[in-house]
């Protein structure tokens, strides 16, 4: 974490961009509340994004989800049994948090990056298996490509149908 701060700090510094941090023993808060480490961080880092959107007047937080984020929640959602709604993905706007880059699958996000020479830092966890999430990065979701080269675009259109399906039964 520490080095990906420092690296986000300059790219701050470097385009003037205000910088704010939170630093919260993670670990220590999960088995407090007796949850899982990857559970803990996203209820800590989305308290920290509301409380910062606040003190800027209402703000709104752009995060870097990308349709791979939403074929990873897709996946995972259904292993853990979901109804509906769990088929829904990532949604590009809830609240206050937007996601502009929803609709492009993170290789897409590398490649522009590299042909724009902006540079990015892969988070060094990403590799670490004993996380759900990245056991269905690093195993499943490379089956399915070998699969359909194009998965990321039929979990783009699965989610979209389902979201369709899902508001228009909220409405009745």
């Amino acid at each position: 974490a520490d080095r990906d701060e420092d690296f986000v700090r300059a790219q701050c510094d470097k385009l003037e961009v205000p910088l704010f941090v939170c630093k919260t023993d993670v670990a220590a808060l999960a088995a407090v509340r007796k949850r899982g480490l990857e559970e803990t961080g996203r209820q800590v880092r989305y308290a920290f994004f509301e409380e910062t959107a606040a003190f800027l007047g209402g703000a709104r937080v752009a995060t870097a989800h990308t349709l791979s984020d939403t074929m990873e929640t897709v996946l995972l959602h259904m292993a853990r049994g979901c109804s509906l709604s769990g088929l829904t993905g990532i949604p590009p706007v809830r609240g206050n948090v937007i996601r502009p880059l929803i609709n492009c699958s993170r290789a897409e996000v590398e490649a522009y990056c590299a042909e724009q020479s902006i540079p990015f830092m892969q988070d060094s966890t990403n590799e670490d298996v004993l996380f759900a999430r990245n056991r269905v990065r690093n195993c499943i979701v490379k089956e399915l490509y070998a699969l359909n080269p194009r998965s990321d675009e039929a979990f783009q259109r699965l989610t979209r149908a389902v979201r369709r399906d899902e508001s228009y039964l909220q409405e009745e």
